[in-house]
């Protein structure tokens, strides 16, 4: 199971990544993003290893390594983390599931900005 620090810093490095890139033009070719998904795959390795949303993480994080993201697979992997992710919110209970929906609710903004 992921420490209580590491989910901390996942959680308030993945809002501020989204809540920043939110604020300003997207560019879809970026890797600002890919440190924050490092966290959250590590965190799902350790506690959730066979979830959509690992194999997700893992798509988008391969997609902004490329030179050239399509920007339509960008898109639509974030429709479907915001998605998922408000489904673990729902069926779930603990600590950061404010925190969750928050990421959940910027993931769906940030991805109709694209």
């Amino acid at each position: 199971m992921p420490s209580n620090a590491l989910t901390q810093t996942a959680i308030t490095a993945t809002l501020n990544t989204l809540k920043s890139d939110t604020d300003a033009a997207v560019s879809v070719s970026s890797n600002d993003g890919v440190p924050v998904i490092d966290k959250w795959i590590k965190i799902l390795q350790e506690s959730r290893p066979a979830t959509p949303v690992l194999d997700q993480l893992m798509q988008l994080r391969s997609l902004l390594q490329m030179p050239s993201p399509d920007p339509d697979q960008v898109k639509r992997l974030l429709k479907d983390l915001a998605d998922n992710t408000t489904q673990i919110v729902q069926s779930s209970e603990g600590p950061w599931i404010n925190e969750l929906q928050q990421i959940a609710l910027a993931l769906q903004d940030f991805s109709d900005q694209l």
